[in-house]
């Protein structure tokens, strides 16, 4: 096996339908498969990287086509397929994707090798977990796919699609009466009973074929286990439908293998709708989406008509019209732009919230406790502008009055009012001096406004 694929995978048990098993025995029949193996190291196999599409509502949608097996094969030319080790990597991807909402699976397989399904199908359940990752059986859904697809928090299917063959199985040759009369008699030399057990043209007893049969049945047990909890059925259920029968469209719902039949279109769009309901997406998000919408669909000069020509609902007459209107007229035409706003809006927010901090504490000094809390109540949703004049006006005031100049404190820590020689401070002074502070408050507030 090379880095990238390997020789077509013959051994190992597989959860496939049966049909598509014997015709790949046939094909494989007919090729020559040691000349093959000799050239499978200078064969360039396709990378198979499986690889999602976003939408622009934020649906991954990941295809899983052909046989299922672990790597991708040297044979994939002849009989398509998928690596499960490459499609658990982009359901991972797509799970930690932030421009990602939803996944959607699209499936058209028969199944394929039961090495690696595990894998994908707990991928495919974290996925499910984190995001609504939903399936949809394209045809065929069966067997190995099956598995995998009982994992997705709902499957959906189209009229024709094929959909179980719950079971594993496992093709043994006995060839010894072929190597008997070729004149060939092989002696296996193992350490135990079951060592070397179907090496070609050695017998196979009934023993190393209930062996065999262990094996079978264990990996079974994994595929029914994960059915049931996938499915949220009895395993008594999974137990019945697991007997290798195939149903077609609304009988697979009937028995509570799908959740429905719709087209894909509708299916879709149905996600999309209830990830909405479940985590609107802002107003960003909506902007971000409505302009890489555009984007794509044209190299043209971003505006509010190539928008609607994209198919999104920001147009010149949408809800946002006016807001997508003044950002484009500002320059924010890709999505790039807007993220760079928002983290600049954002930093900005962080800014606004010290600052009102700020001008609390001041607020506070120089008019008291009680005093200053109240008079800050009724600013704090002040412009940046108004805060930085009222924080800098009560600190000053709050430097004086505890007689502290740019140099420290220059005089007594509380500042008093220099009256006429031998004659008393009236209580009334100080009062009426937070009376002129608060009023001055005012005006400054006034003149500035009260939006952020």
């Amino acid at each position: 096996m090379n880095s990238s694929g390997g020789v077509f995978p013959l051994t190992g048990t597989w959860a496939i339908d049966e049909n598509t098993a014997r015709r790949a025995l046939q094909v494989l029949g007919k090729i020559d498969l040691a000349a093959h193996g000799q050239n499978a190291a200078a064969v360039t196999v396709a990378e198979n990287r499986v690889e999602y599409t976003v939408t622009e509502a934020g649906t991954a949608i990941i295809a899983l086509e052909g046989p299922l097996t672990k790597r991708p094969h040297s044979l994939q030319e002849v009989f398509g397929g998928t690596s499960t080790v490459l499609a658990a990597r982009a359901i991972r991807q797509a799970t930690q994707d932030p421009n990602v909402r939803s996944i959607l699976l699209v499936i058209d397989s028969p199944g394929g090798t039961t090495a690696g399904t595990a894998d994908l199908a707990g991928e495919v359940r974290r996925a499910a977990q984190r995001k609504p990752t939903w399936a949809y059986a394209s045809d065929d859904c069966c067997s190995a796919a099956y598995w995998v697809a009982s994992q997705a928090s709902q499957i959906w299917a189209n009229e024709t699609a094929l959909v179980g063959s719950i079971g594993t199985l496992l093709i043994v040759e006995d060839t010894s009466r072929r190597a008997e009369g070729q004149g060939v008699t092989v002696h296996v030399i193992g350490t135990g009973p079951y060592k070397g057990a179907g090496a070609e043209g050695a017998p196979i007893t009934p023993e190393q074929l209930a062996e065999m049969r262990r094996l079978v049945e264990g990996v079974n047990e994994r595929f029914l286990v994960a059915v049931a909890r996938g499915r949220g059925l009895p395993m008594g259920t999974v137990r019945a439908l697991a007997d290798g029968r195939i149903h077609v469209g609304r009988a697979a719902q009937a028995v509570g293998l799908i959740d429905g039949v719709e087209s894909f279109e509708h299916v879709l769009r149905r996600l999309q709708e209830e990830e909405e309901r479940r985590n609107p997406m802002s107003l960003w998000e909506q902007l971000r989406s409505a302009l890489g919408a555009a984007e794509q669909a044209s190299n043209q000069e971003v505006t509010p008509l190539s928008l609607t020509a994209a198919g999104s609902s920001f147009g010149p007459t949408g809800a946002a019209g006016a807001l997508l209107e003044a950002a484009l007229a500002a320059g924010l035409d890709t999505p790039e732009k807007l993220a760079a706003l928002a983290g600049r809006a954002a930093l900005g927010d962080r800014y606004l919230s010290d600052l009102a901090a700020s001008a609390q504490s001041e607020a506070i000094r120089a008019l008291g406790a009680e005093a200053g809390a109240k008079t800050f109540a009724g600013i704090k949703n002040s412009s940046a502008d108004v805060l930085e004049a009222l924080r800098d006006t009560w600190r000053a005031t709050a430097d004086a009055k505890f007689g502290i100049g740019a140099e420290g404190v220059t005089g007594a820590k509380r500042r008093t009012v220099s009256p006429e020689p031998g004659a008393s401070v009236p209580a009334a002074a100080e009062e009426d001096e937070l009376k002129d502070l608060r009023a001055m408050t005012r005006r400054v507030a006034a003149k500035g406004g009260t939006k952020r």
